[in-house]
């Protein structure tokens, strides 16, 4: 290092050298006169054959200067100069690298990886060992080797859908017994378990200790809360970068984006809420919440049935305060259910309404059922509902006998407390128990009980009582009833026997009781047998991508779910699937403790490592360059005027040049443009001006080559993005238009170059985008814009793709052209006659000038850099996008081949006629 530069060299021996710099400037001071021009005449020479004394002159000292620079490079680039952090590694001894790879570190893992590229290769400059630790590791912890083996190894490392196991770092760390010269700590920015165990542990491990901490914003969006009208979202944040609005988007289960909203982030907020108004066929269609621009797993949420908004069917007896309906038992309870699930009133044949699937039955005070009611409701609840009921006058007269609709049996009276002939005080509720549906709420002081129905003591077990009062006789009792649920309330849904119905405890466990009919039969981290296992789907990736699951996922159980080892994704148990999300409803997004972290701390964007030998020797050589003019200028002076003509001849004449090229610059780019058309067959596709939108087409049709280039004997280059003012449109066979309704209208005179490329042979594909929202039946803006680009054109009849057309049969055998959506059509032109009806293929089938869908074609196409899809398609990703790769491939195909097809269907009729 030199002070605080961070400057430093690979072979500082060298920088020796340097003290010769002395010597130098001594020599550099003198040179020998200039040599003098005389006549060669014999007498001449004969008089002046006496030597004279001569005197060397000064060299300048601004030319000393530039000698002594030069030489002072050439030594320091021999020595290796580097630019690198402020910490340096003790030459021999190991180096310590801990790669931290938890949910948080995807925000910035592009830089980690150049980080720890840059670390490794200065470890193999140094000839130094390295060790790697990975906290979330897939295989080992521990990798050691040779820097070159495990810089191999970056590519292949990604982030874990967990959070970072830095206790895992410690163990690890305590089986090492080296000595380490630097440790490298490629730090998680958050705070989780082990981290100050961690830090500890490397100060007392190495001499130098580096510590690299990212400087994006890491954001994470935490479970919804049901509202009355939709949802509430809350969002936390780490390192927050002052006011943010963050894109919320839902999607469904086939990736489709249902609906998009706007959350804020004030300047110093690390936590933020946003209520959603959802209808509900929109709340129940929703499979995935994230938040957009995001790739994090915790910036996702993933729901399951639990978070649909169920129904609700109440039973109540038609006399039950029939005289005013604001004080009847229905009206509580709707009142407390309608927040979280949606209420009606049974009337007519309770199978029926049973029938219509609903997640809870709630009963006030009924007593009075059909046998075949109660053979129905009975076989409801054994296949997952739940059944709540309440107590009141009637269930008392009746409570003697056996009822297999109730959790207990209940003793053969009502009991009255506070009454003329009781002299006791209404009882209050004590805490919920342990184990309990309603453990964690609150329990107010000023709810009483002043009446209710008792339990015989030998079925008011511990595991079936949910709530009790002051006096330990039950309040709520429970059973389950195979995949269902039997509730009783020991006290009526009025306000008769209780002001339990008017208090917001009340609310709460309604709530509770709607959560568990909509989860019966779904396990949860609470609720899940010892001996029941989940079976791993779909799981998502460190950038919070949901995948299919790898066939070798190992199953998960109880204490799985209990350690947080679980991988977010979706599971099935049985016939249900559960969703497993990352954060919970606690969590806290804590910033990483710098209190105990000894030594340097860099953000990734400090860590420039470059190899300055080639800027060292480049400076060198310009300076010998101006030091080998100068002096040829000193040998030329009596020349000074004739060299200054050429130098100024030599000026105008390059700046002359340069205009030339100039002019022509722009030309020569157009003319290489045209010649890799020519040259190359390539895919294209019409720039919109939308970066977004022509970003995904560049990189689905680059997806869509590749795939011909693996697949078919055609091998395009790389898609080229054209201007259909300006691009010559000739040299492509195809071209993809995504109608974009944000761009303006392309002009009369680009509709006409294209309508003319369409008529000379070419195919155009042009996909609004918009099979989802169009099905609505009402007109996109997309389809509105497309209806009047193509007014002005000759465009043929279209029809959608017949299932006898040669596009269905190309290269692979379709039925389906689907894109991110399945639900458009593909439309082609016309061709067919009546008579063409019922062939295998159509004879006279060339290729259609125009194609148009609604799919998305682009979309399910495109991969990113690393030939991942660029975005989600749904449940049935790798199915949907295999299909709309085929469907790709066999319009390319048909737009290059046109009906051979069809000839070859003939080839058997033709060669028998052959044969005759």
């Amino acid at each position: 290092m030199i002070g605080s530069l961070p400057l430093a060299f690979q072979t500082p021996w060298l920088l020796a050298g340097l003290l010769g710099l002395a010597l130098l400037y001594w020599l550099f001071r003198l040179i020998p006169p200039r040599a003098k021009r005389i006549l060669f005449p014999p007498l001449r020479l004969l008089r002046d054959i006496e030597p004279k004394e001569t005197t060397p002159r000064t060299v300048p000292w601004w030319l000393i200067a530039l000698r002594l620079t030069l030489t002072a490079l050439i030594i320091m680039a021999l020595a290796g100069p580097i630019w690198q952090p402020s910490a340096t590694a003790i030459p021999s001894k190991p180096v310590l690298v801990i790669l931290e790879n938890g949910w948080t570190t995807a925000a910035d893992w592009p830089d980690r990886q150049k980080t720890l590229g840059d670390i490794l290769r200065r470890a193999a400059a140094g000839q130094q060992p390295v060790t790697l630790l990975v906290s979330n590791p897939e295989t080992d912890t521990i990798r050691q080797g040779l820097s070159e083996d495990l810089e191999r190894l970056i590519p292949g490392l990604s982030p874990s859908a967990l959070p970072t196991d830095r206790a895992r770092l410690v163990d690890a760390l305590s089986n090492i017994r080296d000595d380490f010269g630097i440790i490298h700590w490629l730090a998680a920015p958050q705070q989780t378990g082990a981290a100050d165990e961690l830090s500890q542990s490397l100060a007392n491990r190495a001499a130098s200790v580096v510590t690299y901490l990212g400087q994006k914003p890491v954001y994470g969006l935490l479970p919804p809360k049901r509202t009355s009208d939709g949802l509430k979202l809350s969002l936390a944040r780490l390192q927050e970068t002052g006011d943010r609005d963050i894109l919320l988007t839902g999607r469904d289960r086939e990736g489709r984006i249902l609906f998009s909203e706007t959350a804020q982030f004030s300047s110093t907020e690390t936590a933020t809420e946003t209520d959603l108004k959802l209808p509900l066929e929109v709340r129940n269609d929703l499979s995935q919440l994230s938040i957009a621009d995001v790739p994090l797993t915790g910036a996702v949420q993933l729901l399951d049935n639990r978070w649909k908004r169920g129904k609700a069917l109440i039973l109540a007896p038609g006399e039950d305060n029939a005289s005013d309906s604001l004080l009847s038992a229905s009206y509580y309870l709707e009142r407390a259910i309608i927040p979280y699930a949606d209420p009606a009133t049974q009337s007519g044949d309770l199978a029926a309404k049973l029938g219509t699937n609903p997640n809870l039955v709630v009963m006030a005070d009924q007593s009075q059922l059909t046998d075949l009611d109660r053979q129905a409701l009975s076989a409801w609840v054994k296949e997952g509902g739940v059944l709540v009921r309440f107590a009141g006058p009637r269930l008392a007269r009746r409570s003697g006998l056996d009822d297999n609709l109730l959790p207990v049996r209940l003793r053969p009276t009502e009991r009255t407390i506070g009454g003329r002939l009781n002299w006791e005080e209404p009882q209050k509720l004590t805490p919920f128990p342990e184990g309990s549906l309603f453990q964690g709420l609150t329990v107010p002081d000023d709810v009483s009980i002043s009446g209710q129905v008792l339990a015989r003591p030998e079925d008011a077990t511990q595991e079936r009582v949910w709530a009790s009062l002051a006096d330990n006789t039950p309040l709520v009792t429970a059973r389950k009833d195979v995949a269902g649920w039997l509730v009783l309330f020991h006290v009526t849904a009025d306000t008769d026997w209780s002001n339990l119905p008017i208090s917001g405890l009340f609310v709460e466990m309604m709530e509770r009781l709607v959560n568990l009919s909509q989860n019966a039969s779904a396990p949860s981290a609470i609720d899940t047998d010892e001996g029941q296992t989940l079976t791993a789907k779909r799981l998502l990736n460190g950038f919070g991508e949901l995948l299919p699951a790898p066939a070798d996922t190992p199953v998960l159980t109880q204490e799985d779910l209990r350690s947080s080892k679980a991988n977010p994704g979706y599971y099935r148990t049985g016939s249900v699937e559960v969703a497993i999300n990352l954060l919970d409803e606690n969590t806290h997004l804590q910033p990483l403790s710098l209190e105990l972290v000894q030594g340097d701390i860099l953000a990734y964007a400090d860590e420039q490592t470059i190899d300055l030998t080639g800027w060292f020797l480049l400076i060198a050589i310009l300076l010998f360059i101006i030091d080998g003019m100068v002096s040829l200028f000193s040998q030329l002076r009596p020349f000074s005027t004739r060299l200054a003509s050429l130098l100024a001849t030599a000026g105008i004449g390059l700046t002359l040049i340069l205009a030339a090229t100039d002019g022509h610059a722009q030309q020569e780019a157009i003319d290489e443009r045209l010649l890799d058309a020519a040259l190359d067959a390539r895919l294209a596709y019409v720039r919109t001006g939308n970066d977004e939108t022509d970003t995904i087409v560049r990189l689905g049709l680059t997806g869509l080559t590749k795939a011909l280039n693996n697949r078919t004997a055609f091998e395009p280059a790389l898609p080229a993005g054209l201007d259909l003012e300006t691009d010559e449109l000739s040299f492509y066979p195809f071209i993809y238009f995504a109608v974009e309704p944000s761009a303006p209208r392309p002009s009369q005179r680009a509709m006409r170059r294209l309508d003319a490329f369409m008529k000379n042979g070419g195919t155009v594909l042009f996909d609004t985008r918009d099979a989802v929202s169009a099905r609505t039946g009402t007109a996109t803006p997309a389809a509105e814009l497309l209806r009047d680009m193509l007014s002005d054109l000759d465009i043929p009849r279209l029809e959608p793709v017949p299932g006898n057309h040669v596009l269905t049969k190309t290269f692979y055998l379709l039925d389906l052209f689907p894109g991110r959506f399945s639900s458009g059509e593909l439309w082609v032109e016309v061709t067919e006659t009546e008579a063409d009806a019922n062939k295998p293929v159509r004879v006279d089938d060339s290729v259609s000038s125009i194609l148009i869908t609604g799919n998305d074609f682009a979309g399910a196409w495109a991969i990113d850099q690393t030939g991942r899809p660029y975005l989600p398609l749904g449940e049935n990703a790798p199915w949907q996008r295999e299909i709309a790769l085929r469907a790709g491939i066999n319009i390319i195909m048909y737009t290059l081949t046109g009906n051979y097809k069809s000839d070859q269907v003939h080839v058997p009729a033709l060669l028998e006629r052959l044969g005759q």
